[in-house]
């Protein structure tokens, strides 16, 4: 399954971690000056890095912190959007989803929980519940068979 493109995020110290474990100049130059290309990201791999990025310090419960913290200020951003509140200059709802979806992400892989089975089962058995076709699996052998035949 794949998810959506990081191109600039909060993780600076990441960027730079990777970029001086790189040796090819061009990418390690790339990384530095915040242009990461574009690529699709499954949920396996950003579980992996996110595994070895939390595989000590971090617990489920700190990390739920974060979360927590992360949805709080995506509700500040849609209460601006909706003209609930005034808006603040800075206030970014990219960013703010890409944090809920970092720390949520973490918090299964230190729990071992392989999202893309999980995300499957679970709407398959909502799926059923809601009496909804196609469901998420259905969907995505059609759409591999459609990218096949291109």
């Amino acid at each position: 399954m794949v998810i959506g493109i990081f191109r600039r995020t909060d993780f600076e110290e990441d960027y730079r971690y990777m970029a001086e474990h790189i040796s090819s100049r061009e990418i390690r130059n790339t990384i530095l000056k915040g242009r990461i290309p574009v690529k699709q990201l499954t949920f396996h791999e950003l579980q992996s890095y996110l595994a070895l990025k939390y595989k000590e310090g971090r617990t489920s419960s700190a990390l739920f912190m974060k979360l927590v913290e992360e949805i709080g200020e995506v509700a500040e951003i849609l209460n601006q959007l909706e003209g609930q509140k005034e808006t603040s200059g800075d206030a970014s709802l990219e960013k703010e989803l890409v944090d809920v979806i970092h720390y949520a992400v973490a918090i299964a892989s230190i729990n071992h929980i392989d999202l893309t089975k999980a995300i499957i089962k679970k709407d398959k058995q909502a799926s059923i519940k809601y009496n909804q076709s196609p469901n998420l699996e259905e969907f995505l052998e059609v759409n591999n068979k459609e990218q096949t035949l291109k």
